[in-house]
Parts: structure tokens; C-alpha cells; sequence
């Protein structure tokens, strides 16, 4: 089924493919402004938008951005997967609620490897509300929107009984490097501290210096070293180069009542993956939300211009 940008508002019924509908009718947007039109990925449906330098795909399919890159090019900067029959992931952009110790492992089907159940499309605006995970956990809908020269990528949250937060993960492949800025302080000397992967320990003050970990005053720069590791710092915009470019990540808008902070509110956060888990996965997570109350947060996406050629 092709996508109906004039059907109206429907769930999804078992075996049926997502609703689609179209917001704003009557209003035509402008010729310079991008719009998400209906294409195909990977012979999945999907939506994708050419804006400034770059262009992104919406695979309806796996209910998620799949595609981010220079537009001149076609290149795909994100870490991609040739099928959903992949056994390690969708690629592309992740969304879990989050702390992950409400769930553990894996992520709820409805999140991970799901379709989307309903989309909207309103010009620069793509909407995807995912299936219900159950287990008192909110209903989320994926948003991505132009904003100025960058993707924002906003996830909002209604419903359930369950206090969380929201985990944004955007996968990249395993030779992307990172560029971060510390803050030390008393309590953390180094100014992050690590967070998971195959190493440990977590969250401790003093550590030695990681292997694939380089620092200098201000700095620190990450990147594959043969074992999975997981690094957190204080909410920032973090610079990931891949593929002869570099993306610029920001930490964006959180709209709730904040309830906790987790893993100390370093919500920027590296993880390096492993043989089995060839990926980088850039992370910007939310503050804890009150439960039951309707919140958002948002993490921009954007390409670095290319630096000048020297004279």
C-alpha cells in the first residue's frame, strides 16, 4: 500500500500497514520551504526531506530516521541494516524510555522493532506514534522536523503510569570518532565518568584513562578500541566525524515535570560497541518526568559544513 497523505486518522489493525494523514489541508506549503514527500527505502515505505546541505529518510516501516547525510552525495552517514531481519538492530535512531533498569534487556518490541501505527504529515513536520509497550509505559510519538539548518528529532510522551525518561540513540558506524568537552569538578575530576559497556566499574570519580580515549585541557576525544565502553558528560552539543564529515548532535528542549536525574544528569553520553555490535551510538537522554503527565524532548541533528580548502 502506497502512502494516502488524505486518508484520515486510524490504528493500526494487525497485519495492516500504518495509517497515514496529512494535517493542514488547504494551507500549501510554501515552494521554499522542504516538505517530507512519500519514497522508498530499502523497499520499505518511508518519507524523506532535502533541507540545507543535507538529506534524511523516515522509514515508516521501522518507525524511525533511517538515512542522514549530505544531500550532494546520497551518502548515509547513520549505521544502516539491509533488512529488518537483522538480528542486531534496525540502525538509524533509537527510542527507549528510559532508566533502562525499568526494563533491562532487551528493549520492548513496540520500540525497537515495531512499525509506526499512525502518520501525520504537515510540510517539514513527520509525526510517527509508536505501538503501546504496555507495562504502564507512556505512548511516544517519534516527531521530525526542520528546524532553521538542523533535523530536530523531538519525542513526546503521554499517558501510562510509569516515571521516565527519554533515550535518544542515534547509531553510527563503528569508525565514527567523537569530540566532547568535559566539566570537571571535586566530585568528578575528569569532568565525565564512565557508564556502562564491557569494562567498568560505572560512575566512579577516579579511573584510569580508557584505552580509545584521548584528553586535553577542554577536550576529549573518542573512539573504537577492540571492547565495548559507555561514557557520560554533562549535557552538551558533541561533534561525531564519519564518513569524511562531521555531525553536530545538541542536547535540545525537555518539557516536563522533572521527577530525578539520572546517571547524575550527564545526559550526553558515547557508547562503543564491540565485533558483535559494530557501531558508535551517540546519546542525548532527558531528565525523569513525573508519571502520568505529557512531556517532550528534543535532540537536533545537523552536517558541519565542509571546512574551506587552504590557500
Amino acid at each position: 500500500m502506497k502512502p494516502n497523505p488524505n486518508s484520515s486518522h486510524a490504528s493500526l489493525a494487525n497485519g495492516d500497514r500504518p495509517a497515514h494523514a496529512a494535517c493542514g489541508a488547504g494551507q500549501p506549503a510554501r515552494a521554499d520551504t522542504p516538505a517530507w514527500t512519500p519514497t522508498t527505502w530499502r523497499g520499505e515505505q518511508a518519507y524523506e526531506l532535502t533541507a540545507a546541505s543535507w538529506r534524511a529518510v523516515v522509514s515508516v516501516e521501522r518507525g524511525r530516521l533511517v538515512h542522514f547525510g549530505p544531500a550532494d552525495t546520497g551518502r548515509n552517514l547513520l549505521f544502516e541494516t539491509a533488512s529488518r531481519q537483522d538480528p542486531f538492530s534496525w540502525g538509524g535512531h533509537r527510542v527507549w524510555l528510559g532508566p533502562q533498569a525499568l526494563w533491562g534487556w532487551p528493549p520492548p518490541d513496540a520500540w525497537e522493532r515495531a512499525a509506526a501505527e499512525n502518520v501525520e504529515v504537515n510540510g517539514s513536520r513527520l509525526a510517527l506514534l509508536m505501538p503501546d509497550a504496555g507495562s504502564g509505559f507512556p505512548r511516544l510519538t517519534r516527531i521530525y522536523e526542520v528546524s532553521g539548518s538542523r533535523l530536530a528529532c523531538r519525542v513526546a510522551i503521554a499517558g501510562g503510569t510509569q516515571a521516565v525518561q527519554v533515550m535518544q540513540i542515534l547509531q553510527t558506524p563503528q569508525a565514527t570518532t567523537v569530540d566532547l568537552t568535559p566539566a570537571p569538578s571535586a566530585q568528578w575530576p575528569r569532568g565525565y565518568f564512565r557508564v556502562g559497556g564491557d569494562i567498568g566499574p560505572s560512575m566512579e570519580p577516579v579511573f584510569l584513562l580508557p584505552a580509545g580515549v584521548q584528553e586535553r585541557p577542554g577536550h576529549v576525544h573518542i573512539a573504537f578500541a577492540g571492547k565495548s565502553d559507555k561514557f557520560a558528560f554533562p549535557p552538551q552539543a558533541l561533534a561525531a566525524h564519519t564518513g569524511g564529515r562531521t555531525l553536530l548532535l545538541a542536547f535540545g528542549e525537555s518539557r516536563g515535570t522533572e521527577l530525578d536525574a539520572p546517571d547524575g544528569g550527564f545526559y550526553t553520553q558515547v557508547y562503543i560497541g564491540h565485533a558483535e555490535a559494530p557501531v558508535v551510538e551517540l546519546e542525548q537522554l532527558s531528565p525523569q518526568w513525573k508519571a502520568g503527565e505529557d512531556a517532550e524532548f528534543t535532540m537536533y541533528v545537523e552536517l558541519a559544513p565542509l571546512a574551506a580548502p587552504k590557500e
